[in-house]
């Protein structure tokens, strides 16, 4: 693959390469992202996705299957497994990276936006509603 420089106009100007970059800026601010080059974080930006979701949703229920990360923008999320729960602040995020059943189940304490992440394998469940 090639990269051709774009103008700096025409980048200001697409709303898509602004996204990506309000996307990137996001994720730089994480700990754990901070280390990220220009390139690998204008990857993980282009297979992110923003939700805003409303307090108590369920954005993954305990036996799914999902590959990725949720990235807390803003707003706090609670990370739920039997016998302890986690709050995660804004600037937190949940990883996974294997297939087999989610033992967790993470829900939207609070209004929230978050960056999901796609990797290869099974997506994100569909958000469960309340």
């Amino acid at each position: 693959m090639r990269i051709i420089p774009v103008a700096d106009d025409h980048a200001r100007s697409n709303p898509y390469v602004r996204l990506m970059s309000a996307y990137s800026a996001q994720l730089r601010s994480i700990p754990g992202f901070e280390r990220c080059s220009r390139r690998e974080l204008a990857a993980l930006a282009c297979s992110a996705e923003r939700l805003d979701l409303p307090a108590g949703y369920t954005i993954v229920q305990h036996g799914d299957r999902w590959l990725g990360a949720i990235v807390v923008v803003d707003g706090e999320a609670i990370v739920e497994t039997p016998g302890w729960a986690l709050l995660l602040p804004a600037g937190a995020r949940v990883e996974r990276s294997t297939t087999t059943p989610s033992d967790i189940t993470v829900r939207a304490r609070t209004d929230l936006r978050v960056l999901a992440i796609q990797r290869r394998g099974p997506a994100l469940p569909s958000p469960h509603p309340v």
